[in-house]
């Protein structure tokens, strides 16, 4: 099983959710007309979004998405196509957790000046900041403002 964040506009917001066996689809949460689980995967492996670099707190999350609304409904319900209708009953709450900086600390990284987006154009002056908190001393950020400003 491996866990990971998704991206997912819930009524117009970007919500990030932990989910469940990404990779292999994930079960449906549907009910069958037996009375049981629907053994459908409920994500296809198919792209409908890329993965993107968010920033949660001072930590970068590597994320799936963001969902478009029709395809984020589906994995939010974690249904099938069969079972992603307003009739259709479920057997079970949907198995996925939303997004805690804490519980899921292992899904983070440090910012680092080599993963934030955009820096080859114009780097985003809080991402910068916070890569070089991470990886630079109180006594080497000053030396290096020291020098940034010399020429000013």
């Amino acid at each position: 099983m491996r866990d990971h964040p998704v991206l997912i506009d819930v009524n117009g917001e970007p919500r990030l959710f932990v989910f469940p066996d990404w990779m292999t689809g994930g079960d449906c949460t549907g009910k069958t007309k037996k009375n049981q689980r629907c053994r459908n995967v409920a994500w296809d492996q198919g792209q409908v979004a890329g993965y993107e670099t968010v920033f949660v707190g001072d930590r970068m999350v590597e994320v799936y998405g963001p969902l478009p609304a029709a395809v984020g409904w589906r994995h939010y319900s974690q249904r099938c196509h069969l079972h992603h209708t307003p009739d259709a009953q479920a057997y079970c709450d949907p198995e996925w957790v939303p997004f805690d900086l804490e519980r899921h600390h292992d899904l983070t990284s440090d910012p680092t000046l080599f993963a934030i987006p955009g820096l080859q154009l114009l780097p985003p002056l809080r991402p910068f900041g916070l890569a070089l908190r991470a990886h630079f001393s109180p006594a080497e950020r000053q030396q290096l403002a020291g020098i940034l400003t010399e020429g000013l």
